[in-house]
């Protein structure tokens, strides 16, 4: 302990008589420490921090596969149709997309990001409801009503927080739309992307043969169903669907379900790490740096004490340099 005390008040002598070193110790290690705590806040962030839904661990993309391995999770209507009928295993199936309407009523036209969204999506991601409420399965069937559900952010901002807004008409790209609901201000996927401002009803037919590919579909794994079963059961459904449809996967094809969180950050995964490596062995080299310094000016100025004539006092000499 009292090496460690000696060192400690040797090595604040120093600091103060050296200022020049001093200055580039801090700088070193203030490069070092804020370049890690930057790189760890956007690791935290992207890789370590869960989604903003409920139970966000179990809900999940429908993959497709190919003989190469993974694929994307573009789906089709004729795919999500054969997908939410996996019930064994799979729940709240939703299929979404976003895009931009026209609002043609009020003083002023205005482009909004809208979402195209299938009954279950609220649901799936723990929308809550402000006022009002959403889409019924009636009215995700082809040739509803046309209506939509508004942000509290949207109902704040264009219509002044109208409290009689539920049950009103607005103009979307021409067409009307009756305001059923307001989602509360807690639903928020700014983390997630561009968040719509209102939302409208997918309307997909469930005996559809259309395989283009316009959207993407997602669902909760069953409570008491594992990543690794349900992925077992998605394989095999793709077997009876190309029974169905013989061209629809082409060869080598199938499917398969992924955790949202780990497709989310599949691309950005391999350059954290590295970064977060990067910067964590720039922080080490800071801190040898420093510390050698230090010992190097300490044996310096003990060589200094034992060569001084003993009539005179030991010089207190220090150098940040070996």
């Amino acid at each position: 302990m009292e090496l460690f005390l000696q060192d400690l008040r040797h090595t604040f002598r120093m600091f103060r008589q050296n200022r020049v070193f001093t200055a580039a110790a801090v700088a070193a290690l203030a490069l070092g420490i804020g370049a890690n705590t930057a790189i760890f806040s956007v690791v935290s962030a992207v890789l370590l921090k869960p989604l903003p839904f409920p139970d966000a661990d179990n809900v999940v993309f429908f993959m497709n596969t190919n003989r190469q391995g993974p694929g994307g999770p573009g789906a089709s209507p004729a795919k999500f149709a054969h997908w939410r009928q996996q019930t064994t295993v799979i729940q709240d199936a939703t299929a979404y997309r976003t895009n931009v309407v026209n609002y043609t009523g009020g003083a002023f036209p205005e482009q909004l990001q809208a979402g195209q969204v299938s009954a279950s999506y609220f649901k799936l991601f723990g929308a809550p409801v402000f006022r009002g409420r959403t889409f019924s399965p009636q009215e995700d069937l082809p040739g509803g009503p046309r209506v939509a559900v508004i942000s509290y952010g949207l109902w704040q901002r264009r219509f002044g927080g109208d409290p009689n807004i539920i049950g009103k008409t607005i103009l979307l790209s021409g067409d009307p739309h009756e305001v059923i609901g307001i989602i509360s201000p807690a639903f928020d996927l700014a983390e997630v992307g561009v968040p719509p401002e209102l939302w409208v009803p997918f309307q997909l037919d469930p005996n559809t043969v259309d395989q283009g590919h316009f959207f993407t579909a997602a669902a909760r794994l069953k409570s008491g169903v594992s990543l690794e079963q349900g992925q077992a059961r998605l394989k095999l459904s793709g077997a009876e669907f190309t029974a169905k449809f013989p061209n629809g996967l082409g060869d080598g094809g199938g499917f398969s379900l992924e955790r949202m969180q780990t497709v989310f950050v599949r691309g950005a995964r391999p350059t954290l790490l590295i970064l977060s490596g990067a910067v964590a062995f720039v922080l080490l080299i800071a801190c040898a740096n420093v510390a050698t310094s230090c010992s190097c000016g300490r044996r310096r100025a003990n060589v200094r004490s034992r060569c001084a004539p003993q009539s005179a006092p030991a010089a207190d000499a220090s150098s940040g340099n070996c």
